[in-house]
């Protein structure tokens, strides 16, 4: 069916989350695969199921809802309701076993499956991928320390770079001047800079720059599009000028 991030970040997903995260979704992320044991890791030793993205991806999920130490019922709802709004039917039981086997496991070699998506998928694939844990981390209404702490982590061993993860967080409305830290500048640009900052923006971001990928990379991607929009229009009206 897929073939992430995508999505999730995309979730954001196979063999080439977020090519990359969607593109290898389609091949991969909603073909059930049977597990003989109850380790998703176990089976990491064979070469041909080495790069699988839908283990890969949940077990990312896993550590992000682990990190404060409790897993709410508000986060197993925002992983069902964004992957079956993405991908539909092909979301199935599999799946929530699959990350309840990465919940129940004492350690996630996260730098390891982190190295592996880097490598396997494009730099956009990446960023939905953090997009959907940034997703993840606020489902409950709120951030915890320890979950933006593992997620910046992530963001990082992915390869993502710092100014577009903080983008990505300030999307969910992780700070009162939310709208120009969007844009990447701060309260005290002139109307000029601002204007500057959203063009430039609008370019680097526009969904046709990732039309070729599969369509939960593009959702992610016309997404945070639209939030660059509101972010500029808000800023507009607060200010107002045109």
């Amino acid at each position: 069916m897929f073939g992430w991030i995508g999505a999730v970040l995309g979730y954001l997903i196979t063999k080439s989350f977020y090519g990359g995260l969607a593109g290898y979704f389609l091949g991969s992320m909603f073909q059930p695969k049977t597990r003989t044991q109850n380790d998703p890791m176990s089976y990491f030793g064979n070469t041909q199921t080495r790069y699988d993205f839908p283990t890969m991806m949940m077990a990312l999920t896993a550590v992000v809802m682990k990190s404060d130490g409790k897993i709410i019922r508000a986060e197993l709802d925002y992983v069902k309701q964004f992957f079956r709004q993405q991908f539909g039917n092909g979301f199935t039981s599999e799946h929530l076993k699959i990350l309840k086997a990465f919940l129940e496991r004492p350690e996630i070699p996260t730098a390891q499956i982190c190295e592996m998506i880097r490598t396997n998928t494009s730099y956009e694939v990446r960023k939905v991928l953090v997009h959907y844990l940034y997703g993840l981390g606020f489902s409950d209404g709120q951030l915890e320390s320890a979950e933006r702490q593992s997620i910046e982590s992530i963001a990082r061993m992915l390869g993502v770079s710092d100014a577009d993860r903080e983008q990505l967080f300030y999307m969910y409305g992780g700070d009162p001047m939310a709208h120009y830290k969007i844009l990447g500048i701060s309260a005290e640009a002139t109307d000029d800079e601002i204007k500057k900052a959203y063009r430039k923006l609008a370019v680097l971001h526009h969904p046709d720059k990732v039309a070729s990928e599969p369509e939960a990379v593009q959702k992610s991607a016309k997404e945070q599009f639209q939030k660059i929009q509101q972010a500029y229009e808000q800023i507009k009206k607060n200010r107002g000028f045109k």
